[in-house]
């Protein structure tokens, strides 16, 4: 293995381009954002290979540097409560346009060299990060967009982008992405209103406890001896997810998703040593209400579809005979999913709403201890992340990590019709996953990345 070192520069602070006016300096947050930790970060990666394209080699290294923080600043106007720092109360934020953290860094290998590394210890990624996915500082001192430009020896370039968990979602978190490139690469920028959903859930500034007792959900075993825990990155090509989807198929269901069908697989597999498992699936809520949320209506905008299974009795409450097949666990799925819509989300909206949200998680939190395994999975793969193009280029690969044990991450691929699966395990799941012949059959073989002149992603 080739070794190296990163360099990084002192943090350096972006402002937005222009200052929040007083009638938007404090951004009500909702209900559901004081259910989520406040200092802890999402991260995603964009890595953009050295270019031996013309048009992409006139822009110097550090007239590229000089680029991204100038339409950081713009970007940071338009999403201007990315800018400010949560309260201590975790009602609002106080849009007090203190920036961005920005740094950049030198490393000292090549990125095909560093990537090669990355297929066998995904948890290199973290050394291109500007800072902890955890913060070790209070919420209300934490900047909720922190930003590592890599710079490697080979020329090429890996964005390690760090956003607040409280209040960018992944439908959030493509837009800026997205938003912050279209600014780099056309210098133009257009103001738009960012919308907040604190009227229809509003908070409450008095349950801090309840909260904090709340966001303290500990893992089925956490109790045990400290087991080896790692991130894995599975990818799905466009045959294996169209095989999976065939195999998944039912009469009630003749035509599962291709993200029902990933999901079946993993919870077949995962949980074949459990008497009861539960899937998680958190739900973007912008389109299941009525009407719906703008594009850019800012928040950590989900909510949990619960999916639960007893291998013991089936729905009739007699052994099931074909029980571990993809089919039945497809629309425990689709179930779990439907539910979720406008009627059943009015429950918890208005001034009793904090109270039944509170329930809802109190509940879920109860099922989820008791569970032989519990997994949770967001499926990013419809965010945009590989329009991201600054103006060298779109990146060759985007990717992004869980940070709890038994969390699943699923994102598209770049030739779109394939998805990667990024999951949080123990060594014994590991081992599971590595041993199950169905579940080996439909991941494609090979090291995790590909020398990025190939432009290949591959697969553990």
């Amino acid at each position: 293995m080739v070794s190296f070192e990163v360099y990084a520069t002192s943090p350096e602070i972006i402002k937005p381009s222009s200052p929040t006016p007083d009638h938007l300096r404090s951004f009500k947050l909702s209900a559901l954002e004081q259910l989520v930790d406040g200092n802890v970060y999402s991260p995603v990666w964009n890595f953009y290979p050295s270019s031996k394209d013309d048009r992409h080699m006139s822009m110097s290294m550090e007239a590229r540097l000089v680029t991204l923080k100038n339409s950081l600043s713009k970007t940071l106007t338009r999403f201007y409560p990315l800018a400010g720092r949560i309260s201590s109360d975790s009602t609002t934020v106080d849009c007090n346009d203190e920036g961005a953290l920005f740094r950049q860094a030198k490393v000292s290998c090549d990125m095909d060299d560093f990537l090669q590394q990355v297929s066998w210890e995904f948890e290199l990624l973290d050394k291109l990060l500007p800072c902890q996915i955890t913060s070790p500082e209070s919420a209300e001192k934490v900047a909720q967009v922190a930003i590592q430009a890599n710079i490697f020896a080979c020329g090429g370039m890996a964005l390690g982008v760090c956003l607040t968990y409280k209040l960018v979602d992944g439908t959030i978190g493509g837009a800026f992405i997205r938003a912050w490139a279209e600014i780099a690469r056309t210098n133009e920028f257009h103001q738009e209103q960012v919308y907040g959903i604190s009227s229809l859930f509003p908070p409450n500034e008095f349950s801090s406890a309840r909260l904090a007792d709340l966001l303290a959900v500990e893992s089925p075993g956490d109790g045990e001896a400290k087991r080896n825990i790692s991130i894995k990155r599975f990818v799905f090509d466009a045959s294996s997810i169209s095989s999976l989807k065939y195999k998944a198929r039912s009469k009630n269901i003749p035509y599962p998703t291709r993200i029902e069908a990933i999901c079946a697989l993993f919870w077949k597999c995962l949980a074949s040593t459990a008497s009861t498992s539960v899937f998680i699936n958190y739900v973007n809520l912008r389109s299941r209400l009525d009407p719906p949320l703008p594009t850019l209506t800012l928040g950590n905008i989900y909510w949990l579809a619960v999916a639960i299974d007893d291998q013991i009795t089936n729905e009739n409450g007699k052994r099931g005979e074909n029980k571990k097949e993809l089919p039945y666990f497809v629309p425990l799925l689709r179930k779990s999913f439907k539910r979720i819509d406008s009627d059943y989300l009015k429950n918890f909206q208005g001034e009793q709403g904090f109270e039944r949200i509170c329930k809802f998680h109190e509940d879920a939190k109860e099922l989820y201890s008791k569970s032989g395994i519990a997994i949770e999975t967001s499926a990013l793969n419809m965010m945009g992340w590989y329009d991201a193009d600054f103006g060298w280029g779109a990146p060759s690969w985007v990717t992004t990590a869980p940070i709890c044990i038994n969390e699943m991450l699923l994102i598209g691929t770049k030739s779109g019709d394939g998805i990667e699966a990024l999951v949080m395990l123990d060594d014994n799941q590991v081992a599971i996953l590595e041993h199950d012949p169905e579940f080996l059959a439909h991941t494609r073989p090979g090291q995790a990345v590909e020398p990025l002149e190939r432009q290949l992603i591959s697969n553990l």
